[in-house]
Order: structure tokens, then C-alpha cells, then sequence
């Protein structure tokens, strides 16, 4: 039996995908939460084989989450339903770790095969996805070697990310840009509320990882 873990912010299609692995006779769920810093916690609480996600591939939680089951050794296998993906960003998944994206506009049946097949430790990639993959090997593009920017950000608090991932605290910040304290202090919050960061450290990783600092 294929014990399965879903996570996805919205509660109908935790329903959805619940129904789905429900009518598998050789899979069974045993854990569901939103997407975010608790899934972590309740994969190492459940033990599943596999992990099914909800969120774009440029989702900053979604390559943390795989980077730290990972480095833990995790034997978890994550498959990813994403609704779209750039060639960067599917190299980046893989590279982390994840063993399965899926397009949200695949059939149920390709679901439950991807499932199963990285279960059985094959990777597994919807037909979006390989078509992509083909056209890299067939043009000979390695790809850009620095991942693009998932989000758009205005161009005052991609100044203060570059700022802090540089190692700058907030009243520097705020004296290298002219602009009170307590206005840097709330770009950088709402910067690591919008990408759902919890400390600077992790600020900083999310900037060096997508181009927008250097080690």
C-alpha cells in the first residue's frame, strides 16, 4: 500500500486529490494540510511514500521544503502539481530533489502513474514537462546558470532584499537608501510575509538562489 501525504491550499482540491487516491486500490492517505512550513512537520509525523503538492514551480516553499527532506534524508518521494513551470525552474525542482511534476491539466489516471512510478524510484515527468526537457537536448541550451525571479517585486523592496542578502541590518538599510527605519523594517517584513520566509538567513538563501545576490 502507498502511503500518500496532500498538500494544497485549497480545501476542495485536498478533496479532489483525497478522492482520487481513495479509488486506488494499492495507495491510502495518510496525513493533509495547506502547503506551507507545516508540511514538513506532519511528513516526518505521517511517514508517507509519497508526498503530493499543490503550488507553482516557482513557489519559494516548494524547493525549500524538498532541499530540507533532502539534506535530512527523508525517503519521501514529492511529486509536484504545478499549473506552470519555465525550463530554470524545472531543472531547480529536480536538482532539489523532487521526483515527480505533473501538469495540473494532466488526466487523473497520469496522476495515480506518477504516483506509482516514483514510488517504485523513477522520476517522473508529465508530457508538458518532457516536451520541454526535449527541446533543451535537441537545441543543446544548458540553460542559464542562475535561476530567474519568481516574483515580480517593486523595485523599492528588491532594493532592500539585495540590501539585507548582502549582510546589511535595517537602519543601514535604511541609511543606504535614504528612507526611515521603520520603512525598511516593513519592506523586509512584508518581503518574507510575501514570500513566505520565516528568518533573514532564509532571506538571504531565497536571493542567492534566484540571481539576486552572490556568496
Amino acid at each position: 500500500m502507498i502511503r500518500v501525504l496532500l498538500a494544497a491550499d485549497q480545501a476542495i482540491l485536498r478533496a479532489g486529490l483525497r478522492a482520487l487516491v481513495a479509488n486506488e486500490p494499492d495507495m491510502t492517505v495518510v496525513g493533509e494540510c495547506a502547503l506551507g512550513p507545516k508540511t514538513v512537520a506532519l511528513i516526518e509525523q505521517t511517514h508517507p511514500d509519497v508526498a503530493l503538492l499543490d503550488g507553482d514551480l516557482n513557489h519559494p516553499l516548494l524547493l525549500a521544503m524538498a532541499e530540507t527532506l533532502a539534506a535530512a534524508g527523508s525517503p519521501v518521494r514529492m511529486v509536484i502539481l504545478y499549473s506552470q513551470g519555465h525550463l530554470e525552474f524545472i531543472r531547480a525542482a529536480f536538482k532539489a530533489g523532487v521526483f515527480g511534476l505533473v501538469s495540473k491539466g494532466s488526466h487523473m489516471e497520469e496522476l495515480s502513474r506518477s504516483i506509482r512510478k516514483v514510488h517504485e524510484g523513477f522520476r517522473y515527468a508529465s508530457p508538458e514537462v518532457a516536451s520541454i526537457l526535449v527541446e533543451q537536448v535537441i537545441s543543446g541550451n544548458p540553460g542559464p546558470s542562475q535561476s530567474p525571479r519568481p516574483f515580480r517585486l517593486p523595485r523599492r523592496k528588491l532594493e532592500v532584499l539585495r540590501l539585507v542578502a548582502a549582510g546589511m541590518n535595517t537602519k543601514e538599510v535604511a541609511h543606504h537608501l535614504g528612507i526611515a527605519t521603520k520603512t525598511a523594517d516593513a519592506h523586509r517584513r512584508d518581503l518574507m510575509d510575501q514570500l513566505q520566509l520565516r528568518t533573514v538567513a532564509d532571506l538571504t538563501r531565497f536571493a542567492i538562489r534566484n540571481g539576486l545576490a552572490e556568496l
